[in-house]
Order: structure tokens, then C-alpha cells, then sequence
């Protein structure tokens, strides 16, 4: 049911009504439409839409969701594959909770804010520099680690959907720090041949 109810909002609703930003309102009435259509279409077929069994329910979700595919096959495609680069692209997230903690008034607001995405931008480039390092050093040294790590970031990064759920990052953490370290040995090892070189 998880599944199917991710499905429908998670991917349909937020491939249609975009995301900019954490409370977009654009996917918050794409998502009340939906869920107006499940509650009627549930009742139509005489499931009560709170207290029947919930496992009645899943069909009711699926087909909606397909419909819809079919609808707008493209923008859903395009929406998707949106969630699936803001996995791995974080650091607007930051600038969106630094925009929603700090009081309107605090002094210097937006240079705070411009601050902290450079410094999650530049975390993230150096960390993405290190892990392709490391998949270097795995793809020639520890193949059964490079694939691993691939299909692992695979499954994430499909699974993620439109929303881009932040949450499954976590999940991916424990196969890419690994590698980040090992990116770090590459590089490493890179400057050291070349200053070698220039002795």
C-alpha cells in the first residue's frame, strides 16, 4: 500500500505540480486533487476511503496514477527525472531551511543564506569530486565494490522519484563514504606523481 500510495503522490504529484521549494503549494493542490479523485472514485466503488480495509485500496491508487500517465507522459517523464537530479544535487535544501528558520529581520538574512548554499555547494563538489575518485581506484582495484555501489545508488536514485526524497541519501551514505575516502588516496596519489615528476 506504501508503495502505491508513494506512486501516486509522491511521483505523479510532484512530477505534475513541480518542486521548488519544500512547502511548494504548486504539488499541495495537484496532491488534494488526486486525493479528491481516490476519495471518490473509493466511495464509487462502495470502499468506505478512511475506515475500509486498506488493502482494498492499492487498485484504486494504481489506476489513477497510470491514468494520469497517460495523460501527461511527457511532464511526468520530465518531472521524474528532475526528482532523481535533485537526489544528488542537496544544497538548495539548506538555502530552503535557512529561509525558513531565520527570522525575516535577522540582520544580513540573505548574505547569511547566500553563505551557507556556497559553502553546501563547494561540500558537494569536493564530495562528488572524491567519490568519482574512488570509483576510479573500485573500478580497477575492488569491482565487486564499484558494482555494488551502483546498483545501490541505482535503486536510490530511481526510487527517489519526482519528490527527490532527501531521506534515502542516508541509505546510499554507508556504500559512498567508502569511496569518498578512497577518492581522497587517488588524488592523493595523482599530486604526489606529479610532483615526483617535476623532481
Amino acid at each position: 500500500m506504501v508503495d502505491d500510495y508513494n506512486f501516486l503522490y509522491n511521483n505523479i504529484g510532484h512530477a505534475l505540480g513541480g518542486r521548488t521549494k519544500r512547502n511548494d503549494p504548486r504539488p499541495i493542490s495537484i496532491m488534494r486533487q488526486l486525493e479528491q479523485e481516490l476519495h471518490n472514485r473509493l466511495l464509487a466503488a462502495g470502499l468506505d476511503p478512511v475506515h475500509s480495509n486498506p488493502f482494498d485500496r492499492p487498485p484504486y491508487f494504481r489506476d489513477i496514477a497510470i491514468e494520469y500517465i497517460h495523460k501527461y507522459p511527457t511532464q511526468i517523464l520530465k518531472g521524474i527525472l528532475q526528482g532523481m537530479a535533485r537526489f544528488w544535487y542537496w544544497p538548495d535544501r539548506i538555502g530552503e531551511v535557512a529561509e525558513e528558520v531565520l527570522p525575516n529581520r535577522f540582520p544580513l538574512r540573505m548574505g547569511v543564506i547566500y553563505i551557507l548554499k556556497l559553502y553546501a555547494i563547494g561540500y558537494l563538489l569536493v564530495w562528488l569530486g572524491l567519490l568519482v575518485g574512488g570509483l576510479v581506484i573500485a573500478c580497477r582495484v575492488h569491482r565487486d565494490w564499484f558494482w555494488i555501489f551502483l546498483i545501490v545508488a541505482l535503486y536510490f536514485t530511481l526510487t527517489a522519484g519526482s519528490a527527490g526524497n532527501d531521506r534515502f541519501r542516508m541509505q546510499v551514505a554507508p556504500f559512498a563514504s567508502p569511496l569518498v575516502g578512497a577518492g581522497y588516496l587517488f588524488w592523493v596519489s595523482r599530486g604526489t606523481q606529479r610532483v615526483n615528476r617535476r623532481a
